[in-house]
């Protein structure tokens, strides 16, 4: 049975939802023979390979200050994916590169309010050290 969408108040708990709901842990923690690394949650550097031959990693999410999104505002979160979900396709880049798995446009689709509440959730899972490759 699906899980019952929580109320778009309770910014937590539909935050959790909408992370879950997206996934966000399957592809922003690092695997070690298809399972997951404890402790790692969120924490990002899961390998993609591009189809170009570049290897990228997922970014840390967590709430660690150095190496996550802990300095981050909800603000900057917000437009990370705003800004490009409304970019023309000739100026789609992310820190110089064309390509990404980060499907922004899809997310960048969901409502602020939307977008607010998992960054309020992803604020309360645990801050993970792990800086990952650029």
């Amino acid at each position: 049975m699906p899980e019952k969408t929580p109320d778009p108040s309770d910014r937590l708990s539909y935050g959790k939802y909408l992370t879950t709901m997206a996934s966000c842990v399957t592809c922003h923690t690092r695997m070690e023979r298809g399972q997951p690394l404890p402790g790692m949650a969120f924490a990002g550097g899961l390998e993609f390979r591009m189809r170009s031959g570049g290897v990228q990693y997922s970014a840390n999410i967590t709430p660690d200050q150095e190496t996550g999104i802990g300095r981050w505002t909800v603000d900057q979160f917000v437009a990370r994916f705003k800004t490009v979900a409304e970019a023309d396709e000739a100026s789609l880049a992310l820190n110089g590169r064309k390509n990404t798995e980060m499907p922004w446009r899809d997310y960048g689709g969901m409502t602020t309010e939307d977008l607010t509440a998992i960054f309020a959730y992803l604020q309360t899972v645990p801050a993970v050290h792990h800086a990952v490759a650029r």
